[in-house]
């Protein structure tokens, strides 16, 4: 599914590979486990916070 968002959003593969990170820290800070992911539309709303970085 993050790779659906980023080519959505036309990420080159160096921002992909940095979006993939942000999406982890994110998942940290909310202590979200491993196995509990975004749904695609909080992966693009993601997407755009991590784009306007």
């Amino acid at each position: 599914m993050v790779d659906s968002v980023a080519r959505e959003k036309r990420m080159n593969q160096e921002q992909r590979r940095l979006f993939g990170d942000y999406i982890e820290q994110i998942k940290r800070s909310e202590n979200r486990g491993g196995d509990v992911n975004f749904t695609y539309s909080e992966l693009l709303d993601l997407a755009d916070e991590f784009l306007s970085l």
